[in-house]
């Protein structure tokens, strides 16, 4: 699957969360924090080591 398309489907799978809201309008205000939390909180629930260190060395590259 192309990357647009796993960011479509990852997207949607946030959007459609219960509770994302808040953290998406604080994320689309500029909060790249916010970003973070969507991520864990609303997508990658119960990440393992390597999942942790692969997010925070791709956050780091995109929110610079």
């Amino acid at each position: 699957m192309s990357e647009i398309r796993q960011a479509i489907l990852t997207l949607t799978n946030i959007i459609e969360q219960r509770g994302s809201d808040q953290l998406l309008i604080r994320f689309f205000g500029g909060e790249r924090k916010a970003a973070k939390a969507i991520y864990y909180a609303h997508h990658h629930t119960d990440p393992d080591e390597a999942t942790l260190k692969r997010t925070e060395r791709i956050f780091a590259k995109v929110f610079k």
